[in-house]
């Protein structure tokens, strides 16, 4: 359907101009009457219209493209179906596309080349891991505007990664110049298709050549599958290996060969920046450095070159450029040349490879795509375009999530599936479902007994989703059991999954302020203990390099923690250094340093040389579920106490599980060294650093 400057569809959208055409729809700059702001509005051709399959195909991938969201790819806010007419709704972009950037200014600096590719490669990975592949790479499909910043736009054939949705016909669509061997042959396409696709582009950026060219659509196809790249240095000298090596890597004739992953091809563009100091995200935003005033002159030069009144045209949706000059029957028949030739070519290879590789089982298995956070009506019809059934696991009250969207998928994006299969039971594709955000009015739990106030909290639990959590109190004043206070109090408004916190009383058995037993010996922290009418409970012994054999090293109630009397508190105590860290003198008997002898009034005094610093590893264990609950996370600190004051040498963070820990210090001569846990002091011991 043609639409005129000044029409109006959907109530909504005020056509301005035409901008571009394509084998698949007509592209127009339109305005949001509402918004006051400019879109692009892709309608399709009135031809395609009839054909049922295609407009499936059309709505379910326009809806899967649309759940993309990337600051480098070009925003979709709509697909619509207003009558006869059927279009998306897309960010409108005022920029340049990067194959008129190339006509004007290539060959580009090494920086600029992996500037581009850095952020085209970004597109791709968020579009690769929502099970999108793009088919289509090419630079009329990228857009710069003017800060630099790169979109990728026409995912107009792109396809969710499902080698059972791919036809004849859909093989051999994208750009021949542009497109991988793979596609050529009509093969399995996938993200390793999009890497060639930008491995040519980079190479069009390097040399403003393109590496492959003939004088027909299935000439150029025949070079992509048996072809070498030609030579980029002997083109543009100033290449650099690290770009030549990344460009031969992405353009290997064999998928395998490729980067294994879309992060290994963003670490590899990164890595060959060169400047390493500068290879921040702002230098690479600033992609081509072209000025404001260059900038609107390149458009107003493209514009008399297209004979075009806007800023950048799309220039084909199913074929791109390499097909302009054909009608639909000609594309046809140039896509039946191309599979023929391409089939005749290989016929030998794929003779040889019949009889001698070896036969596996064809991958029928399709990617799960990411639903998360798309409308759940949009995600049964995408599901059901794959072939599957989507159902509700669960409508769950969300804070975050807006209702009707989907919060969480059993089957995580990317995960394989087999078309045809069973999925019911336990093995049934669902999804939770948000309600939206809520709140609810925290129940009365006061003055009742914990098995009264758990048997009225249940029914709230089923409906809010909030968890009941415990803390047990000392209050003489109320019975054992009995529920003293609550946070929230009643009537106050409690989140969806919130926890509600009551406190219990420990009855009137009397509590005590724990002592601190570390660095004492066994015998004298049992009585101590006892003294503060608390249990002496297990001790454990363990090898140490800070504590003294028989020294207390940690107790699993910690200093100054009110607790009820009779507590159980268990001990570790120490049996001395480690065998790999003791080192007796040769004879066995404890060596005693000489005195140093007094100078004489005649001397001066001798000044004793400087220890040298050297740098060892201390043992600190505090014992998993003795000082810490074994879920505990703690602050660790080392310090040098010099004096009276306290020198600090290495701070750190460790759950209970981990101790013991063995961090570094540096000092010299013999120090006391002490460690810090939550601030509070647990230890000390005198340590050599060596002389």
């Amino acid at each position: 359907m043609i639409l005129s400057p000044g029409q109006i569809i959907s109530n909504t959208y005020e056509i301005i101009e035409k901008i571009g055409s394509g084998g698949m729809s007509i592209v127009y700059k339109a305005k949001h009457i509402k918004l006051n702001r400019y879109v692009t509005l892709k309608v399709m051709r009135e031809e395609h219209m009839s054909d049922d399959e295609f407009l499936e195909r059309f709505r379910i991938e326009a809806r899967a493209v649309a759940s993309l969201s990337h600051p480098n790819i070009v925003g979709v806010y709509d697909v619509v179906t207003d009558g006869r007419v059927n279009y998306i709704v897309m960010e409108y972009v005022d920029g340049l596309t990067l194959k008129n950037l190339i006509a004007k200014r290539a060959p580009f600096s090494n920086d600029e080349i992996l500037g581009v590719a850095i952020q085209i490669n970004d597109a791709l990975t968020h579009a690769h891991q929502n099970g999108i592949v793009h088919r289509d790479i090419k630079p009329q499909n990228i857009l710069v505007t003017k800060q630099g910043l790169i979109k990728v736009t026409d995912f107009g054939i792109a396809r969710t990664a499902d080698t059972n949705t791919l036809s004849a016909k859909d093989q051999t669509m994208g750009s021949v110049h542009y497109f991988s061997p793979e596609q050529a042959k009509g093969g399995f396409v996938d993200a390793k298709s999009d890497m060639y696709s930008l491995g040519i582009l980079m190479y069009e950026m390097a040399t403003s050549e393109l590496p492959f060219d003939g004088d027909s659509p299935v000439s150029v196809a025949l070079m992509q599958v048996n072809e070498p790249l030609p030579d980029i240095r002997s083109k543009n000298p100033e290449i650099s290996e690290d770009v030549d090596s990344i460009i031969r890597r992405l353009t290997d004739k064999l998928a395998k060969r490729r980067y294994p992953s879309d992060g290994e091809l963003s670490d590899a563009l990164k890595a060959a920046i060169a400047a390493p100091a500068e290879r921040g995200r702002d230098r690479l935003q600033n992609t081509l450095s072209i000025s404001g005033v260059e900038f609107e002159r390149l458009q107003q030069e493209i514009r008399r070159d297209n004979e075009l009144s806007d800023d950048y045209e799309y220039e084909g949706d199913d074929y791109g450029d390499d097909f302009d000059e054909y009608d639909e029957d000609e594309r046809k028949a140039d896509h039946r040349i191309i599979i023929a030739a391409i089939a005749a070519a290989a016929l030998v290879v794929v003779v040889i490879a019949f009889i001698l590789w070896p036969r596996t089982p064809a991958d029928t298995s399709v990617a799960m795509p990411r639903i998360e956070g798309m409308r759940y009506e949009d995600a049964v019809e995408l599901l059901k375009g794959m072939g599957f059934e989507l159902s509700v696991n669960q409508e769950l009250y969300s804070e975050e999530v807006p209702k009707g969207l989907v919060i969480t998928q059993n089957y995580s994006s990317g995960a394989r599936l087999i078309p045809g299969a069973s999925y019911t039971g336990d093995r049934a594709i669902k999804v939770n479902v948000s309600l939206g955000p809520t709140t609810f009015d925290a129940p009365n739990l006061v003055g009742i007994d914990i098995a009264a106030a758990r048997e009225r909290f249940a029914p709230f639990a089923q409906t809010s989703g909030c968890a009941l959590s415990i803390e047990v109190v000392a209050d003489p004043d109320a019975p054992k059991d009995q529920v003293v206070s609550q946070y929230p109090e009643a009537g106050e408004p409690l989140k969806w999954g919130a926890a509600l916190t009551v406190y219990v009383s420990a009855g009137k058995t009397a509590t005590v302020f724990a002592p601190k037993v570390t660095g004492l010996s066994e015998d004298e922290a049992r009585k101590k203990l006892i003294d503060f009418k608390l249990t002496p409970g297990r001790a454990d012994y363990r090898a140490s390099d800070m504590y003294e054999s028989g020294v207390v090293m940690s107790q699993s109630v910690n200093p100054g923690r009110e607790t009820p009397e009779g507590t159980v508190v268990d001990i570790v105590v120490s049996t001395g250094q480690s065998a790999a860290s003791a080192s007796p003198p040769p004879s066995g008997e404890p060596t005693t340093p000489s005195p140093t002898p007094e100078p004489t009034e005649s001397e001066p005094p001798t000044p004793s040389p400087t220890p040298r610093e050297r740098t060892i590893r201390v043992m600190i264990d505090v014992g998993a579920g003795t000082f810490l609950n074994e879920d505990e996370s703690a602050a660790v600190a080392v310090y040098r106490r010099s004096g009276g004051n306290l020198v600090q040498l290495w701070t750190g963070t460790a759950m209970a599980a981990d101790f013991p820990i063995n961090p570094e210090v540096t000092g010299s001569g013999t120090q006391e060294i002490v460690v810090f846990i939550n601030g509070t002091e647990v230890g000390s011991q005198m340590v050599s650093f060596g002389s």
